[in-house]
């Protein structure tokens, strides 16, 4: 497989889309929901919990039939822009409910915090979500499929570990004073937005 430059391609582009999908930092988004919702006053975090699960099934069945109408490319750019809009919008929410040092904060916090992760939750679910695995199947040929879809998922795996570890470490980062460092420590993301646009 590595022998045929169309291949070689291919794994990279099937390797990184695995890659960009989890370091969109979905599963610690999924995971630390409760927390997320908490943070932004949110009066009962297992219902939104529960709500953000129906709106991921409910965003996927939308976002299937449109990836063939409107292609994969497509999709995968309109997922990740509504992915880093949500992040953006989660980041002014969260520093509004900070009394020390804003005074923004309101009601209106804890309804764009909710807002914003289903936003994300909806865009993941069309593009980063879907689009990779579709990919590896229809960028190789038959007989490289079986490894490639083996590579591709080692390649998922190792970077939802990586991402789970590390997560910890950035949501401290994430709690500093300012609004800019806040968007500044979103860099995993606004690094994935560009990088699937090609």
């Amino acid at each position: 497989m590595v022998s045929e430059p169309s291949q070689r391609l291919a794994i990279l582009v099937g390797a990184g889309l695995h890659m960009a999908q989890q370091f969109s930092a979905i599963n610690a988004v999924l995971s630390y929901t409760p927390v997320i919702f908490k943070e932004a006053n949110v009066g009962d975090p297992t219902t939104a919990t529960v709500v953000t699960g129906v709106v991921n099934c409910l965003a996927t069945l939308v976002a299937a039939p449109l990836s063939d109408r409107l292609g994969r490319r497509a999709i995968l750019l309109i997922g990740t822009a509504m992915m880093g809009g949500a992040y953006c919008v989660l980041a002014v929410s969260q520093s509004c409910t900070d009394v020390e040092n804003w005074a923004c904060g309101g009601d209106w916090t804890g309804y764009a915090a909710i807002c914003s992760v289903f936003l994300f939750i909806s865009g993941f679910a069309g593009g980063l979500g879907s689009i990779p695995w579709l990919m590896v199947n229809e960028l190789f040929i038959t007989e490289y499929r079986g490894i490639a879809n083996s590579v591709c998922c080692s390649v998922n795996w190792l970077a939802s570990i990586i991402l789970l570890l590390t997560y910890d470490s950035v949501n401290v980062s994430q709690k500093m004073e300012s609004l800019c460092q806040k968007i500044y420590s979103l860099r995993n993301h606004l690094v994935n937005c560009p990088i699937c646009f090609f």
